[in-house]
């Protein structure tokens, strides 16, 4: 008897953990999707690399400089061709908030676009890299994620 009651003690632990972990966040949930891709001009042969960011409603991402207390991770964008780290625009809402957690901060809501001219006399062939990012909600933040990028001109 003692057996079977210890049994089904085991078996309702193990459930109920298992639905207390589905009611946790994924951390491999995609609430920031990103699309990258070049444009070309077709009068003058300039190219552009975008990184196009569309964040889930309810979260965001950090700016480059989130501010607060050091503990942020910025959004950064890095190319293996260092001279392409040079030029790059950002296009995005900055949203100011004071966090009482963290103090004032920055970050992007719904769309960020990263914008990045690649010089046409320097025979650019592939265009890699990578995003960190973070993303954050009210309540928490997810850990931080590493998407590569490669594409040939």
């Amino acid at each position: 008897m003692k057996k079977i009651f210890l049994g089904i003690i085991c078996l309702l632990t193990v459930f109920g953990s298992h639905a207390q972990m589905d009611r946790m966040p994924n951390q491999n949930d995609e609430r920031v999707k990103w699309n990258f891709y070049i444009k070309k001009d077709s009068v003058t042969q300039a190219s552009t690399f975008f990184a196009k960011a569309k964040i889930d409603s309810g979260w965001h991402i950090f700016t480059q400089t989130p501010g607060g207390d050091g503990s942020l991770i910025p959004t950064t964008l890095q190319f293996d061709n260092k001279e392409l780290n040079k030029n790059t625009k950002v296009i995005g809402k900055k949203i100011d908030k004071d966090m009482e957690e963290f103090g004032k901060v920055q970050y992007y809501e719904q769309v960020l676009i990263f914008e990045t001219p690649i010089p046409f006399k320097r025979k650019i062939k592939l265009v890699k890299g990578i995003i960190e990012f973070q993303t954050c909600n009210d309540i928490m933040c997810l850990a931080p994620q590493q998407v590569p990028f490669e594409i040939n001109l």
